[in-house]
């Protein structure tokens, strides 16, 4: 979230652009609700044609421009992203190339294609989609206040689940951080020694170390799916 924050400040134009974006899209995320309200009261009560059409037509408009705010605020949530990448891409690759030979061949390989695709990662991780979904996220408080407005005990009643949905996620989150992070190094482990044996299979097959790596590795794989199943 700390980084997401940092992107987002670094271009506060397009932040505020963004959740302006973000709240006419929710607005507009109402307009099918409102439709199903208004035929059930206005429509089946009355019978009156003209009425539905109205609706109909009001309804298909609102969809319509949803969508073209959400295609808008796509594209503009991909703009966030560009400069934080392209420095993120930079500074590996300068750390890489400035770092001296005897530390990087140190690194096993399968450490070092991790290292480089880490960039990836974290790229995909702070996507266009992502961050449109997270924007997303205050605006619910949007449709409770809605809610509040038609029936004061179904808004309670989401207001309290919704509050309960928080806090378990935070919860949770602190209860797995530590199985996360040492999953992570067990598949990085798991990585390195099957890079390695690959690497240096004539070597193995010289000091008949085959066993020695299978136990290693059957070591490390019940490892990593006791880990795994933590996490689940």
């Amino acid at each position: 979230m700390k980084e997401l924050l940092t992107q987002l400040l670094a271009r506060p134009l397009l932040a505020v652009e963004l959740l302006v974006a973000s709240l006419f899209v929710n607005l507009l995320g109402l307009a099918s609700s409102v439709y199903v309200i208004q035929v059930l009261n206005r429509y089946v009560s009355n019978g009156i044609d003209s009425t539905l059409v109205t609706l109909t037509i009001g309804v298909l408009l609102a969809v319509a421009l949803e969508c073209g705010f959400r295609q808008t605020r796509l594209k503009m949530a991909q703009g966030i992203n560009v400069k934080p990448n392209a420095r993120l891409s930079a500074s590996v690759f300068t750390t890489i190339t400035a770092v001296k030979a005897q530390a990087m061949d140190r690194l096993p390989p399968a450490v070092k294609r991790e290292i480089t695709g880490a960039i990836n990662t974290v790229q995909q991780a702070y996507n266009a989609n992502n961050l449109t979904a997270i924007m997303d996220v205050p605006f619910a408080l949007l449709f409770v206040a809605v809610l509040f407005m038609l029936n004061t005990l179904i808004a309670t009643t989401v207001s309290c689940f919704l509050i309960f949905v928080f806090l378990f996620s935070i919860f949770s989150n602190r209860m797995l951080k530590h199985p996360m992070g040492e999953l992570g190094k067990a598949n990085s482990r798991s990585g390195a020694l099957m890079g390695s044996t690959l690497q240096a299979s004539d070597a193995v097959r010289s000091f008949n170390a085959a066993t020695f790596l299978r136990n290693r590795w059957i070591d490390q794989l019940k490892k990593t799916t006791r880990l795994a199943r933590e996490v689940m």
